[in-house]
């Protein structure tokens, strides 16, 4: 048994509103306009407070430039090596589901690029290091997900230790992870598996071929209410 530490209270609130069913299903009023006035104002927080983290952006499903390109055995380009390597980070969006690739000491992952906690943008988010994992910290709740995994850690305690302490603790998979390829200074990704499902494939799906413009005007819509 372990208790969530003040850390993550987020969560904590997050079950409770939720009953532990997941995103898409309905909320108390109250805590539905907590929720989006909490994601405002981290926002806000992360605009003045943080360095402006940007990705460079390809479609590879875009109307202009036609079908994407897709080799015989299924991989679909992403971008080449040298590039993803210097920008440190990649957004691309196939058949309209945006993921992120990240290039993060000496390994590639890629991941959905929307949060499975309440959709933030992860391709804005700072890795952190949490026991020897490397983390995207979410810019938006900072919540925290692995990029090895996508597993989401909370800090809990064991009450029937007799000094508890805090320690790092594995919620499960809630982010999908992305399979990549390197290939002749090229990479590629794997389609999805989608016969398996994950948390992030709600906000994956709802923000489908919208990408962060719609990410964005939602949120200022939302504020203004």
């Amino acid at each position: 048994m372990h208790v969530m530490t003040d850390t993550n209270k987020a969560w904590q609130i997050d079950n409770v509103k939720r009953g532990n069913a997941g995103p898409h299903h309905p909320q108390h009023p109250f805590l539905h306009l907590l929720s989006h006035i909490h994601c405002h104002l981290a926002w806000s927080k992360g605009l003045e407070g943080r360095r402006w983290l940007k990705c460079r952006d390809v479609d590879l499903h875009s109307s202009s430039r036609g079908a994407a390109e897709m080799r015989p055995d299924g991989l679909i380009f992403i971008g080449k090596e040298e590039d993803i390597k210097k920008s440190g980070r990649i957004t691309a969006k196939i058949d309209g589901r945006e993921i992120v690739v990240f290039y993060h000491e000496g390994k590639f992952h890629a991941l959905d690029s929307r949060c499975y906690h309440e959709g933030g943008p992860l391709c804005r988010g700072e890795i952190e290091d949490i026991n020897g994992q490397a983390c995207i910290v979410c810019p938006w709740h900072k919540f925290k997900i692995t990029l090895e995994t996508g597993e989401g850690l909370y800090e809990g305690i064991n009450p029937l230790e007799p000094s508890p302490t805090p320690q790092w603790q594995s919620k499960g998979v809630k982010q999908r992870i992305h399979k990549l390829t390197i290939d002749n200074g090229s990479v590629y990704v794997c389609p999805p598996d989608l016969s398996v499902s994950f948390d992030s494939d709600y906000f994956a799906e709802k923000y489908k071929n919208g990408g962060e413009l719609a990410m964005g005007k939602q949120s200022h819509s939302e504020a203004a209410e």
